[in-house]
C-alpha cells in the first residue's frame, strides 16, 4: 500500500511493486511549503474521489478499478495534476498543494489515516530545517 513520508523538506508518496508498474513511477514528491490543507477522508468510494478529480478512462476501465485506483495522469476540475492511489473504500488523506508544487492533491489510502495526516500536519507546522 502507498505510503507517505516526510522526508526534510518534501512530502513523498512511496508506492508498492504492483502501484509503481500502474504509476510507472515509484513515488512521487512535493515541497511542504506547497500544502494548504490535510484532511482524512472517511470513505474513496468512487463517488467521493470523483468528486476531487477526473481519473481518465483508462483508470476507469482498468482491471481491479472498484478495488485498487492509481491515477498518475487524474486532474482536478481546474486541470492541474492530481496523484491518487486509493484502495476499496477505506479512509484515505488527502494533501492539497499550492500552484508552486507538481501537484494539485495528493490522495492516498491508509489504514493510519489520522496518524498520518497528524504527521503531515506537524511537518508543515515546524519551521523549516
Amino acid at each position: 500500500m502507498a505510503r507517505f513520508e516526510v522526508r526534510e523538506s518534501r512530502l513523498v508518496v512511496r508506492l508498492n511493486a504492483v502501484e509503481r508498474l500502474a504509476a510507472w513511477r515509484r513515488r512521487t514528491e512535493a515541497p511542504l511549503s506547497a500544502i494548504t490543507s490535510v484532511e482524512v477522508l472517511p470513505s474513496t468510494a468512487r463517488s467521493a474521489v470523483d468528486e476531487l478529480v477526473s481519473m481518465g478512462v483508462a483508470a476507469r476501465g482498468a482491471p481491479l478499478g472498484g478495488i485498487v485506483t492509481v491515477g498518475p495522469r487524474a486532474r482536478t476540475a481546474d486541470g492541474r495534476p492530481a496523484f491518487v492511489v486509493t484502495y476499496l473504500s477505506g479512509e484515505a488523506v488527502l494533501v492539497q498543494f499550492d500552484s508552486s508544487a507538481p501537484w494539485a492533491l495528493m490522495l492516498v489510502s491508509s489504514r493510519r489515516a489520522q496518524a498520518v495526516a497528524q504527521t503531515v500536519r506537524a511537518a508543515i507546522s515546524e519551521p523549516p530545517r
